[in-house]
């Protein structure tokens, strides 16, 4: 960090900096705040990549979509969305936890939170090979002299970076929740569309309830959620809009469906309905 011409140091001790429990991308994503009137920022930074940003008023989640650390390899891999959370904190922002869930997000508006949850939306594709391997899901993380559970590394965990209080679990199965996901998917190689709900547990962020397999063979191309409702429009040939009922966040609903030619790249609420 730079204050003057001459006035140069490390944005970040160590202490400062996290790595996550799995891979997502080579470079060192940077929560900062300043104050203008300040020569010293607060922040804390993560060993991860983050192209996706959405705030809240208490949070800021970061996401980044594994189409960016694939290559083309033997083995077919499904996309998967690592989630950072990091607490505003009144200005000092604090690292929070990390998850995944399967598919890519299109933009900001795939998440918002609501009543202390995160919802997501995302469409499947597979990708072929995997640059450096890593690990299920990037769950956790502490400072860099220690590594959270599941990393790939080697470095030993030491009494100042002691492990993770939870090693969370993906999106994927496991004990995450998301077998309590609604599967619509008739055939699941059949790339399709979905809708996670996360909740925070310790360090992990995890897939507490969800919908998989809307519209097969389209893509999201446009996602609103306004309180308890989201509304999520695929494309192919047609222009299908969805809406979702998130009312009870575990047990998602597709309420209603709409087709109407050409598609729509952005949905605005406007009144209650």
């Amino acid at each position: 960090v730079r204050t003057t011409d001459t006035d140069r140091g490390n944005l970040f001790s160590c202490d400062q900096l996290m790595e996550p429990g799995a891979r997502s991308g080579i470079g060192v994503l940077s929560v900062v705040s300043f104050d203008p009137a300040s020569p010293t920022p607060e922040g804390v930074g993560l060993l991860a990549d983050g192209w996706q940003v959405y705030g809240s008023q208490e949070s800021l989640y970061i996401a980044q979509d594994s189409r960016w650390w694939y290559f083309s390899g033997p083995d077919t891999v499904e996309t998967s969305s690592h989630i950072h959370t990091f607490a505003l904190n009144s200005g000092s922002p604090v690292y929070q936890a990390s998850g995944e869930v399967a598919g890519w997000m299109l933009n900001q508006f795939s998440m918002s939170e609501h009543d202390g949850l995160l919802r997501v939306a995302t469409t499947d594709e597979s990708n072929f090979g995997r640059w450096g391997g890593g690990g299920d899901v990037a769950v956790g993380g502490e400072p860099v002299g220690g590594v959270a559970e599941g990393s790939t590394t080697s470095v030993t965990p030491t009494e100042a970076t002691p492990e993770p209080e939870s090693d969370g679990g993906s999106g994927d199965g496991g004990d995450s929740g998301e077998k309590d996901l609604l599967d619509l998917r008739e055939d699941p190689e059949v790339q399709a569309n979905n809708v996670f709900v996360l909740e925070q547990d310790g360090s992990a962020l995890n897939v507490v309830g969800g919908i998989r397999g809307i519209a097969p063979t389209e893509q999201i191309f446009a996602v609103r959620f306004v309180g308890e409702t989201g509304y999520v429009v695929t494309f192919r040939q047609t222009d299908p809009l969805f809406t979702i009922d998130l009312t009870e966040p575990t047990a998602p609903v597709v309420r209603g469906e709409l087709h109407i030619p050409g598609y729509s790249g952005y949905l605005h609420p406007y009144g209650e309905d």
